[in-house]
């Protein structure tokens, strides 16, 4: 706190907890009270990255929707709370940030044009077809998956025609299997 002009008691100040709304679903509990606090990081962490998009660390200046962190998170956070809503929302998002070619953004929303830069990479893109496949597996949503389908589509379609080790239906595993490609 700045321009106070004498040091605050700590009953002067009060702090509010806000992240969008989420109703706790999951619970643990076990013998080990590291484990037991360690499980409550987690809520607290997954609380202070939602706030209308899948924040990575709001402890610093780098609060985007990264697609990378909440596809590896997504059913961890469907454990812990409701996350279909909030889902749902966020999938919006990640449609609207896709570019013309397939690609999605590595974060949605995406404050650059969509054809722009920070779009197309493999781990944080598969966000798009992750986070609704989780919804389906979870909260048995076929609507999320249903929106997302043309969009999944273009996205498997881009990192099929510009995946380097990817060629002709074969996955990477096969091609260096059967030597066919060589790595320099």
């Amino acid at each position: 706190m700045t321009g106070l002009a004498q040091r605050p008691t700590l009953d002067a100040i009060t702090g509010r907890v806000f992240h969008s709304a989420m109703t706790e679903t999951g619970v643990f509990e076990c013998s080990e009270s590291m484990l037991n606090k360690l499980w409550q990081n987690i809520r607290w962490t997954q609380r202070d990255n939602m706030h209308g998009i899948p924040t990575d660390c709001p402890q610093r200046d780098e609060r985007l929707g990264w697609m990378g962190d909440i596809q590896i998170f997504a059913g961890t956070g469907i454990f812990n709370m409701d996350m279909a809503a909030f889902f749902t929302k966020w999938m919006r998002d990640v449609r609207d940030a896709q570019a013309d070619d397939g690609r999605f953004a590595d974060f949605s929303p995406h404050p650059f044009g969509r054809n722009e830069r920070f779009t197309g990479v493999p781990g944080w893109g598969d966000a798009g077809i992750v986070v609704p496949w989780r919804m389906w597996q979870n909260y048995g949503d076929k609507r999320v998956l249903s929106e997302s389908f043309e969009s999944s589509k273009r996205w498997v379609e881009f990192i099929r025609g510009n995946n380097p080790i990817y060629s002709g239906g074969q996955s990477a595993a096969m091609i260096m299997a059967t030597g066919s490609i060589q790595i320099r």
